[in-house]
């Protein structure tokens, strides 16, 4: 009974030093959303994967060597992705661009003009996106348009006083740049200045949406705006200050928008609402960015992938294990409380056993202590 009662001891001390470091390990590869679509998600982990709820992944074929290493060192925040109406995702590795068709399961690889490359210089970002059928890119001097069907290039100039942007296809069946001009294919419409500096806009792919009536938001560390169409002014809206607000999204009529560091929270009736999991994962508190689908809410967390269908939070590729090393916590938990209800139970049985051998061969009853 001793050695017993030592070995759930020695058991339960090891479980409690070893178990914590195991939970409190850090992620060493986080999955995270490249595009999406209504057909999956491209995901990005030690390898590309396209995904779909209902039917698992699979692993997307890899590039040459060279080119391989160069997308897996890709940084998610510079927009050099695009997916079209097929599903097919095209990525943008100087000095080429890659699609890969979801059809036939294959790359194809589409060299660059040295003239497109000479347009853009410096450390700053270039922008890529599907609109009409073709391929548009934003260097910082000229627009440029990739007509797949012919494979040529052509160049169209921005408006005064405008540089490249991020892209976006938006309302108005146009291609929008920055949240703030949008082309139509032979002209530009310009809207006013917002009045932020530039320096506090963060240009990542996330950065604007449109609402339901299709006017633009902006996501900036001053806060968040949009733009009224009825006064042609922006405005800021009220109701919440925003330090980090990476990314906003239209889902299902409601703009949701970031607040790194904060949590996520969802506009409704002119005001904001944060929004809980009453779960650890998926994090809200450390939303990257946000995906927008016609049934569900995609997030790349710093974890790793989470979604929303309006009622219900699930974690996808969580790099943690959380909900794993949770149940594991619990069956041990579990166990170890067995294993001292039995022997708590096992020596209260034999501790009686061993009084009856004792006072049962002298007398009818046990001897009543006094005092």
């Amino acid at each position: 009974m001793k050695v017993y009662c030592l070995g759930a001891i020695f058991y339960l001390i090891v479980f409690a030093f070893f178990l914590p470091q195991i939970m409190a390990e850090e992620p060493e590869l986080v999955y995270q959303i490249v595009e999406v679509c209504e057909k999956g998600l491209y995901i990005k982990g030690e390898r590309t994967y396209f995904y779909t709820p209902s039917q698992g992944s699979f692993a997307l074929p890899p590039l040459d060597k060279n080119q391989e290493k160069k997308w897996q060192e890709n940084d998610l925040s510079l927009d050099t992705t695009a997916i079209d109406e097929k599903g097919n995702l095209w990525i943008l590795l100087l000095p080429e661009i890659f699609c890969y068709s979801l059809a036939e399961k294959s790359w194809k690889v589409f060299p660059i003009p040295v003239s497109v490359i000479q347009s853009q210089y410096g450390e700053s970002f270039l922008s890529v996106e599907i609109w009409n059928g073709n391929l548009w890119m934003a260097t910082n001097d000229i627009l440029w348009c990739f007509f797949i069907q012919e494979n040529r290039w052509e160049s169209f100039s921005y408006p005064r006083n405008q540089t490249g942007g991020i892209l976006k296809k938006g309302p108005k069946n146009a291609l929008w740049m920055g949240g703030n001009a949008y082309f139509d294919g032979t002209s530009w419409t310009v809207l006013p200045a917002c009045p932020i500096p530039l320096s506090f806009w963060p240009r990542t792919p996330h950065c604007f949406a449109w609402d339901k009536e299709g006017q633009p938001w902006l996501a900036t560390v001053q806060g968040i705006y949009f733009y009224d169409s009825q006064y042609f002014c922006w405005r800021v809206v009220t109701g919440k200050t925003f330090i980090r607000a990476y990314s906003l999204a239209l889902f299902r009529g409601e703009i949701y928008c970031t607040d790194y560091g904060d949590g996520l929270y969802k506009y409704t009736k002119n005001q904001w609402s944060k929004l809980q999991t009453f779960r650890p994962r998926p994090d809200l508190s450390c939303v990257l960015s946000l995906f927008a689908a016609s049934d569900d809410l995609w997030l790349n967390t710093y974890f790793g992938i989470g979604s929303f269908n309006g009622k219900k939070w699930i974690s996808h590729y969580d790099s943690t294990q959380y909900d794993k090393r949770n149940s594991l916590f619990n069956f041990t938990l579990l166990f170890v409380i067995l294993i001292l209800f039995v022997g708590i139970v096992s020596f209260l049985m034999i501790g009686g056993a061993r009084r009856y051998r004792i006072y049962g061969k002298h007398a009818r009853f046990a001897p009543i202590t006094t005092k």
